[in-house]
């Protein structure tokens, strides 16, 4: 599957497009508990690149520290 770390816009932009692609997606959130979505699985950002081989950050460059160094 592809993962895409960052529920916001962007993050939710590309998700759909590849799932129009028809391709697998696991979106990464630092909260997950507060995210849902009919069509999408939304797990943790470890759980998220540990099941996935492709990687999408989509996280704004200021949040790149306190989300992928953790």
């Amino acid at each position: 599957g592809i993962g895409v770390i960052g529920c916001g816009t962007m993050g939710f932009a590309v998700a759909h497009r590849l799932l129009l692609s028809g391709y697998t997606v696991i979106m990464g959130s630092r909260t997950p508990d507060q995210r849902q979505h009919p069509t999408l699985e939304i797990t943790s950002i470890p759980n998220c690149i540990h099941r996935t081989s492709i990687l999408f950050v989509a996280v704004h460059a200021e949040h790149y520290t306190n989300t992928l160094i953790s």
